[in-house]
């Protein structure tokens, strides 16, 4: 009878030890492993076709859209970093053309191009869970990917390391 008071205490208490283990060695992962970027064809939000190969070979893709309020947070650090000299390239996610064209207009263009990717075709292939999300891309290579908001902690702990 004892014995079976201690293992009511003991199992759940193993558990969360066992699953908070797997989760802190998750978020502790420092080491991403480059991916093929995504082959794509499309348009940009003032309607040039644009393929992935006439992107440059190094470059930042940002995932947002005007309906994403983690966007519109996010968005006065990637303004800051275009005027610094940083090229990033805007994935339109799920939007209408109006709508992110009058955001842009409202809040200013950090993109150096904006791809509209109304149905979310390219995210899904690229694993999008959402907006935003930042990728760095080298020789058609996914190097580094953020889930969320992009700031300045992020960007120094995970971007500029690759730069």
């Amino acid at each position: 009878m004892q014995f079976l008071r201690y293992s009511l205490l003991i199992i759940p208490l193993v558990i969360i030890i066992f699953f908070g283990f797997i989760i802190l060695n998750e978020n502790n992962a420092k080491e991403f492993v480059p991916i093929e970027m995504t082959k794509f064809s499309s348009t940009t939000l003032d309607n040039k076709n644009i393929k992935n190969t006439d992107l440059p070979n190094t470059y930042f893709l940002n995932v947002w859209a005007s309906w994403c309020i983690t966007c519109k947070i996010e968005h006065p650090f990637l303004l800051n970093l275009k005027s610094n000299g940083i090229d990033i390239v805007g994935l339109n996610y799920k939007d209408t053309k109006s709508k992110a064209l009058g955001w842009l207009k409202e809040l200013g263009d950090p993109y150096t191009i904006s791809i509209f990717d109304y149905k979310g075709d390219i995210a899904l292939d690229m694993g999008v869970t959402g907006a935003p999300e930042t990728f760095l891309v080298k020789n058609g290579k996914i190097v580094m990917h953020h889930l969320g908001e992009l700031n300045q902690e992020i960007w120094e702990q995970k971007f500029e390391p690759h730069l």
